[in-house]
């Protein structure tokens, strides 16, 4: 699907549907469903800021929260005729429902024989739950101690099981029925301990558990829900956010770790298993990262530099007046700065180095970077820095770690290409943008 680092914290939801995976996940343009397939376009639902998918067997249902609030829609829609096997797919048609918030902040969805309950936050404390069935809707909230930050759901026979996480770290788990009636009300987890870390819901033949990620100590804990009395079970060496399921005797987590070897970033998927009594535990791992990962991380380290240095340009600029005062904006990884000369700073990950490019002068901030010095020359249209650019120049290296740098020009503008060994402080960055803007 690709990475979109404009949107954090975003996940995508994939769920088996009539045999094959689907996927539903959102980026700064909206939200998208995706097939599956690499030869399958995604799919636009409109600006959705949050997106569930759920699935029973060979039907599909999609939640999305958006401006407007609550909308669900079947995917797909309606089996096509036979003739129309290989036309293009339609847009969906969303139903809306009777939550009309525009600022629900987390989402999911369970299904179940045609009946669907969409469990919902807000900024208020408290749990939105939302019944969709045949002929008819319903929607209740239940009070909570602080407002919901994550939350998970296993919908298994006639009762649906729930797993929260709540903006003060605390974690909260309730039971309801098919229609979204409390059976067992929200509680807490693990007394009134903060881990921070997303619990999951999943069941295991005699009832729902809990399984509760401890930051604290890097395990898991998994705890009955309801009525039943099994024994607390402790599941070590699971580090960070994961999911978790229960399958033939053996309960299954899986983790993503993020980190450097030999100074290079890397991801690896961990799947951890123990049986029902925790016993004889087994350790998969492989790496995530594919081809291009390695510059996927830097490139998101570099959005992040570039965020921090719009920022701290910006609170000079908004404190300035007249015609004097910087204007700053930025798109991806490109950032300009209006002053009495115009500034362009751009950022971009390569295999082996990041590079950082700084332009300025009397050009369209707009225009295109300029191109290679051998291009240049070859054209004939290269000249020599001014001594007032030299001096420029200079101060850029010198505020700028790199490894190699290289110097572009045209009739009325200079830039600076560097090879980076690492990414500048930012206020000091700062300080020199601002000086080659006037």
């Amino acid at each position: 699907m690709g990475p979109d680092d404009e949107l954090v914290g975003g996940e995508a939801r994939v769920r088996l549907v009539q045999g094959a995976p689907r996927a539903a996940f959102t980026t700064a343009a909206g939200a998208f469903i995706h097939e599956g397939s690499a030869d399958s376009p995604p799919m636009a639902l409109g600006a959705a800021r949050h997106v569930s998918l759920a699935a029973e067997g060979r039907a599909a249902r999609v939640v999305v929260a958006d401006p407007a609030g609550l909308a669900w829609c079947d995917w797909p829609a309606d089996v096509p005729d036979a003739a129309d096997a290989d036309a293009p797919p339609t847009a969906l048609l969303l139903t809306r429902t009777p939550v009309a918030r525009a600022d629900v902040r987390v989402v999911e969805a369970a299904l179940s024989g045609g009946r669907m309950l969409v469990l919902y936050a807000l900024p208020d404390p408290v749990l939105g739950v939302l019944y969709v069935g045949p002929d008819d809707m319903r929607d209740v909230r239940l009070r909570l101690p602080a407002p919901v930050a994550h939350l998970d759901v296993e919908w298994v026979g006639e009762q649906v099981g729930v797993a929260l996480l709540l903006d003060n770290g605390q974690s909260m788990a309730c039971v309801l029925d098919a229609r979204g009636t409390t059976r067992v009300k929200p509680y807490l987890v693990l007394g009134a301990r903060r881990d921070g870390v997303s619990p999951r819901v999943l069941w295991s033949e005699r009832g729902f558990k809990v399984a509760a990620p401890c930051s604290a100590d890097g395990s898991v804990r998994l705890l009955s829900m309801g009525t039943t009395d099994d024994p607390e079970l402790v599941v070590e060496g699971v580090q960070g956010p994961m999911d978790a399921v229960y399958f033939a005797q053996r309960y299954y987590f899986a983790s993503v770790t993020e980190g450097t070897r030999d100074g290079a970033p890397e991801a690896t998927l961990q799947l951890r298993s123990v049986a029902r009594d925790g016993g004889a535990s087994q350790t998969l791992e492989c790496p995530l990262l594919p081809a291009d990962g390695s510059a996927r991380l830097r490139q998101r380290a570099l959005l992040a530099r570039l965020r921090a240095l719009e920022s701290e340009l910006r609170g000079v600029g908004y404190r300035s007046s007249g015609k004097d005062g910087a204007a700053v904006r930025r798109e991806d990884c490109q950032l300009w700065l209006q002053g009495t000369t115009a500034v362009a700073l751009s950022a971009r990950a390569e295999q082996a180095h990041d590079v950082l490019v700084v332009r300025w002068g009397r050009s369209d901030p707009d225009a295109e970077p300029p191109s290679f010095p051998r291009l240049r020359r070859w054209f004939g249209v290269e000249r020599d820095p001014t001594p007032q650019e030299e001096q420029q120049l200079e101060t850029l290296r010198a505020a700028v770690p790199h490894a190699a740098a290289r110097v572009l020009t045209t009739d009325d503008s200079c830039a600076l290409e560097l090879d980076l060994a690492e990414f500048p402080s930012v206020p000091q960055l700062a300080g020199v943008l601002r000086g080659l803007s006037g």
